[in-house]
């Protein structure tokens, strides 16, 4: 029967340093202290303390040792990299240290490509995700088997996500907190995200020429995931 509003953050918790491909290694500007978060979290609960039973503040993380002691109340992944088959043991560790997760619907993903000359240093394409056989995005018979991909994916993650949520054994039901979300990304001419997108006969010859993905159906996603969610 509780009410409160629910956080989830992006990049909350990173490394101190980095490594690049030559070697380097530097500090990574966002950086926060693990006590730091912890006093942030502290002031953000007693602000509120008066508005509601309680809030919930989820972490983009998968350390759930510094989201502990962090004061976070859990974890929510926005990386699509992160596969629903690894899922399972990040919602047992949560659970043994008595955290929330939640875990995304998603797509895969499907980034632009950098095209500057020369390319940044370090810079590596964007891998589309779920990955298999390199795809030639010029012919449709590919861009059919990329739209079969990604429907697996959804499908996957959406009964990946349900089963962790409903689980009894896990935090989630024991506590009585459920969520799932659903992780669109906004580059939409790319089509690794639910909202429709272009039609491949609908992209203009500067966007072919840009290498866009596009489907031939650019609702296919979003008509999976009303079909999905129409089944809860």
């Amino acid at each position: 029967g509780a009410t409160g509003p629910v956080f989830k953050s992006f990049g909350t918790i990173l490394p101190a340093t980095s490594t690049d491909c030559h070697g380097e290694t530097k500090a990574i500007a966002a950086y926060t202290e693990d006590a730091a978060w912890r006093d942030q979290t502290d002031r953000v609960r007693a602000t509120f303390v008066n508005q509601f039973r309680g809030l919930t503040l989820l972490a983009d993380s998968l350390d759930v040792g510094r989201t502990r002691a962090g004061a976070l109340d859990g974890i929510a992944i926005y990386d699509n990299y992160v596969r629903p088959s690894s899922w399972r043991p990040h919602a047992e560790a949560c659970t043994a240290r008595d955290l929330l997760f939640s875990f995304n619907v998603n797509p895969g993903f499907d980034g632009v490509v950098d095209r500057r000359t020369p390319a940044p240093p370090c810079y590596t394409a964007p891998k589309f995700e779920p990955a298999g056989a390199a795809y030639d995005w010029t012919t449709p018979v590919d861009r059919g088997f990329a739209t079969r991909a990604s429907d697996n994916r959804i499908v996957e993650s959406f009964q990946a996500t349900m089963g962790l949520q409903t689980d009894a054994a896990l935090t989630n039901t024991k506590r009585g907190f459920f969520l799932v979300y659903l992780n669109s990304f906004n580059e939409w001419h790319e089509g690794h995200q639910f909202e429709p997108m272009k039609d491949w006969a609908e992209l203009t010859p500067e966007e072919r020429a840009n290498g866009y993905h596009n489907p031939d159906d650019g609702a296919y996603r979003m008509k999976l995931l009303t079909q999905l969610l129409g089944t809860v």
